[in-house]
């Protein structure tokens, strides 16, 4: 089973960080595949970094939710909660910060089925 991380930075209750994504189009919240010798936290921190120049520690990173993704069924994905007030940039060519409601995610996004079942989860 392959592991992968996303990072959910809210701004208030109804916007989250996101990035495009290269490889799929569209966009999604910033994360990526653990790479081997990672924990998860470890992976967090370096797709966090690579992708939005926020620089955070452990401490500001809880995880909040873990399922397997409906579209990739040999993967399994980790959303952390990260507490921070930066707002990220452009780090990576091709890859763009913005910020979306947290209702976008569920209805537009790369992965809004994993969306769904996340702030499902979260509000519940």
């Amino acid at each position: 089973m392959k592991q992968a991380v996303a990072i959910l930075v809210l701004r208030g209750d109804e916007n989250a960080l996101c990035v495009t994504n290269r490889r799929y189009g569209g966009f999604c919240l910033p994360g990526g595949k653990v790479e081997r010798g990672e924990t998860l936290e470890d992976a967090a921190i370096r797709e966090l970094r690579e992708e939005t120049g926020i620089l955070v520690c452990p401490e500001q990173l809880i995880p909040i939710f873990t399922d397997k993704s409906a579209a990739a069924e040999d993967w399994v994905c980790t959303t952390f909660l990260c507490i921070t007030d930066q707002d990220g940039r452009q780090v990576e060519e091709g890859t763009e910060v913005m910020w979306k409601l947290v209702t976008e995610l569920a209805t537009e996004s790369i992965y809004s089925d994993y969306y769904i079942a996340l702030f499902d989860w979260f509000d519940g």
